[in-house]
């Protein structure tokens, strides 16, 4: 099912489940990018298609909150 790897070294992990082992896939002249670990989530992102490698990339990217934080006690 996915065969390639996402060629740029910012992709985040996935907000799912933390892998960083996010792929791109190409079908039929669109790609589609999400993460390949059974049962996660991030497997749906791959229903939506771009028409180019970077867009997918920068849609994967794009995050409306960050899991980079930590919340106040």
């Amino acid at each position: 099912k996915w065969k390639g790897r996402a060629k740029m070294e910012n992709l985040k992990p996935c907000p799912f489940c933390g892998s960083k082992d996010i792929k791109v896939r190409n079908i039929m002249d669109a790609y589609a990018i999400g993460c390949p670990t059974t049962d996660c989530l991030g497997q749906l992102i791959h229903n939506r298609t771009y028409i180019s490698e970077e867009l997918a990339v920068r849609k994967w990217n794009e995050r409306a909150v960050s899991l980079d934080w930590e919340p106040a006690l």
